[in-house]
């Protein structure tokens, strides 16, 4: 069977195929080289949420909570360490703390998915339990670490502003675009305290992740939010600034922890409750017959398809096979708040494995005012097939840049009457 990772199950039949440029050609070239069209193969199509998606090692990260009633609750937290610039640092016998403020830089002038004015409150917390050290270790979406008691900082009843630079008091030139997260002053001063004497935690890394072994950045409950905007961590804006004054001198000065993205991920949770979806994965198997299929970025929702008839068709050379994918996003109530993403990516896995092996091309929407069209090239792979059938082999159609994207996208299923998922399948019988 042919895999094609997607989003859920849908039927349909197989009827006779039509010559394409039989009139334009020979008999006796005809029969040998007919090239012949169908658009009806069976495909059956299954909504696959992974077990496990890996969320570290990227420049880009999510932050905040959306719903929306197609797809529920989804919420992405950061858990980030902090590490020094240099080694052995000196900040003088006696700073008192003044700020301490997280700085998230956002990845773009367009990082904001959802609802840009919708509230939120956010709250960061020391990570208690010992990140590992190597770097080969990796972090999934739902890794999960012992969190302080307490919060060490909050931000209350903000909205994500990726447009607006800001001038932070005392300085003349302009922050590019940031989130700023006022931190407690103890927990700031604690810091400033622990790095004086002989056992630094200035000192080096191993020292300062001793105590310090990293933040949690999370979006609380308490607000209906409809955003999640994503940010650079690698960049160098976004760290922790710690603003103090040394009392011996009374210069003020401040000094910085920045991310060590390979010890950065993301955590994504999703609550699919009362949403078509809830009731596909768990009561059908992720099988469907309804109208509408579901793609998905953070946790990647995606579709496993089969083509259970194309060996019906003999020994063929495919010519041209396309997946054509539509979704009328304001019939579906997708409107510009969640705007479907303008790239499908196309990959390859092991069934027995949701690591992906190779990648294709990715496939660039057509669009008017209330239609996506997606056309998604499967002539290499179906190729593949037909001449060396496989059924370990999975072909996965989700949104690009997948793990990095809140991005959500209402497909028309094969059973939907006005939009219909098709593969167009152009083909030469070898026989």
């Amino acid at each position: 069977m042919v895999f094609l990772l997607l989003s859920m199950a849908a039927f349909f039949s197989c009827n006779e195929p039509s010559e394409i440029g039989a009139d334009l050609i020979d008999d006796e070239a005809a029969a040998q080289f007919q090239t012949l069209f169908t658009d009806t193969l069976q495909m059956n199509i299954k909504m696959v949420v992974p077990d496990s998606v890996k969320t570290q090692g990227g420049d880009i990260f999510l932050l905040g909570r959306m719903e929306q009633a197609s797809f529920g609750t989804s919420k992405a937290s950061i858990y980030g360490r902090l590490s020094l610039p240099l080694n052995d640092i000196n900040l003088g016998t006696s700073p008192q703390i003044d700020s301490a403020v997280l700085i998230l830089r956002y990845s773009t002038s367009q990082s904001i998915y959802g609802d840009s004015s919708a509230v939120q409150n956010l709250e960061v917390y020391t990570i208690e339990d010992d990140l590992y050290n190597e770097d080969s270790i990796t972090y999934y979406a739902n890794t999960a670490f012992q969190l302080s008691a307490n919060a060490v900082g909050s931000l209350q009843n903000f909205y994500f502003n990726d447009e607006d630079s800001l001038l932070v008091e005392g300085d003349t030139v302009p922050e590019v675009p940031q989130l700023r997260i006022r931190l407690n002053n103890s927990f700031g001063q604690t810091l400033l305290d622990k790095a004086q004497g002989t056992d630094s935690i200035f000192y080096d890394n191993d020292k300062l992740h001793e105590y310090l072994k990293g933040l949690y950045i999370s979006v609380d409950n308490s607000q209906s939010g409809a955003a999640i905007a994503s940010f650079n961590l690698t960049n160098g804006t976004s760290r922790l600034k710690l603003y103090y004054t040394d009392t011996e001198t009374g210069a003020q000065n401040d000094f910085s922890l920045y991310f060590y993205t390979p010890k950065c991920f993301n955590s994504y949770q999703q609550d699919y409750t009362e949403t078509e979806i809830q009731t596909i994965l768990e009561q059908n198997d992720g099988y469907t017959q309804g109208e509408w299929l579901y793609l998905q970025g953070m946790k990647n929702l995606r579709w496993q398809m089969k083509f259970p008839t194309i060996e019906n068709l003999g020994k063929i050379i495919i010519n041209d096979a396309i997946l054509e994918l539509q979704s009328p996003y304001v019939l579906a109530e997708m409107d510009t708040l969640f705007a479907p993403p303008n790239y499908l990516a196309c990959v390859t896995s092991d069934q027995s494995s949701s690591a992906y092996q190779s990648a294709a091309n990715n496939f660039l929407v057509s669009k008017s005012d209330t239609l996506y069209t997606y056309n998604v090239s499967l002539k290499r792979y179906l190729q593949d097939f037909v001449s060396d059938p496989d059924t370990s082999r999975v072909y996965n159609v989700l949104l690009q840049s997948n793990s990095s994207s809140p991005n959500i996208l209402k497909i028309a299923s094969p059973n939907n009457a006005d939009y219909p998922l098709k593969l167009k399948l152009f083909y030469t019988k070898i026989d």
